[in-house]
């Protein structure tokens, strides 16, 4: 299975009238959930989501999502 990079930024507000704001500027919302973590909102660009989900591997790839901040790699 394939595995991607993608860029993403953690997201202090949220909301829907918030996520219609960052879909109309080319981004998507979303939110990472795991066993035993706080779940943390997120953003990322819909283009590179876009190109990471067509690729030769189709749908079926792995992305692992990389922050600005470094501490956050290891909460998500």
């Amino acid at each position: 299975m394939q595995t991607i990079e993608l860029k993403a930024k953690v997201r202090e507000v949220v909301g829907g009238r918030t996520a219609r704001r960052l879909r109309k500027e080319g981004l998507v919302p979303g939110t990472i959930y795991g066993h035993g973590t706080v779940p943390v909102s997120v953003v990322v660009d819909s283009g590179e989501l876009l190109q990471a989900l067509h690729t030769s591997a189709g749908e079926n790839v792995v992305i692992n999502l990389k922050f600005d901040d470094a501490k956050l790699d290891t909460m998500v």
